[in-house]
């Protein structure tokens, strides 16, 4: 995954963001930066108008997160908004952020195109999502559905990743198993439990709350741990 600079440092725009070095919540500064105004090459710069707010924040601002930057940056993993500027073409330059490999490169590169100015979008971002704008790799992004919010943008894609990176890339899960899943009535454990649906998964739902399981799309099996 890409990761975006606290500065970008070219360009003759501004954005405000919040910036802190971890350890506390009480280190968040809310700070004028610099702002690229044309993307490189596979860039997309976006207009935010919702970021997510997950456990990983959480942690990441008081430094527990393994991934956290050691010096000042930008928190936020992921986010929603609308396309300013796309960056198409090998003549839009080079980029700002910094990629992960040659092949996510080269991947941002051809899903560019699929952008234009105007596209509501969703995200994921190696941190730098708490801002008013974002430059962001285009294989990073996905257009929001048209019966979706702008919250609802921002605050699926760290859920969603999550939960299919436990099942499929970890647990290899196959249909026809079982599978015991914790928090279930968190973002990840409701996301969870409606891929296993998906891929005729059975599975036991762990909670402490009592909550309506109307909701779901097929009856589950509940063990609540505050019984013995």
């Amino acid at each position: 995954m890409a990761t975006v600079p606290v500065g970008h440092a070219v360009g003759g725009g501004t954005r405000k963001a919040w910036v802190l070095k971890a350890g506390s919540v009480k280190n968040l500064r809310l700070q004028t930066l610099r702002q690229v105004e044309r993307p490189g090459y596979g860039e997309v710069l976006i207009k935010v108008r919702c970021i997510g707010l997950n456990f990983a924040d959480v942690f990441s601002v008081l430094g527990l997160y393994s991934a956290t930057p050691r010096g000042e940056f930008v928190p936020g993993l992921e986010f929603s908004g609308v396309v300013a500027a796309v960056g198409a073409s090998a003549s839009d330059g080079k980029t700002t952020v910094e990629f992960a490999s040659q092949e996510a490169r080269e991947r941002a590169e051809r899903e560019a195109s699929g952008f234009k100015p105007g596209d509501r979008v969703s995200g994921v971002v190696r941190f730098g999502a708490y801002s008013t704008s974002i430059l962001a790799p285009a294989h990073q992004l996905r257009h929001i559905p048209k019966s979706w919010s702008f919250e609802q943008g921002a605050a699926f894609n760290v859920q969603a990743l999550t939960s299919f990176y436990g099942l499929k890339e970890l647990g290899n899960v196959k249909p026809g198993q079982v599978v015991l899943v914790h928090s279930c009535a968190g973002g990840c454990g409701l996301v969870r439990q409606m891929d296993c649906t998906f891929q005729s998964v059975e599975t036991l739902l762990f909670t402490s709350l009592h909550f309506n399981t109307k909701s779901f799309s097929s009856p589950p099996h509940c063990i609540d741990d505050t019984t013995n």
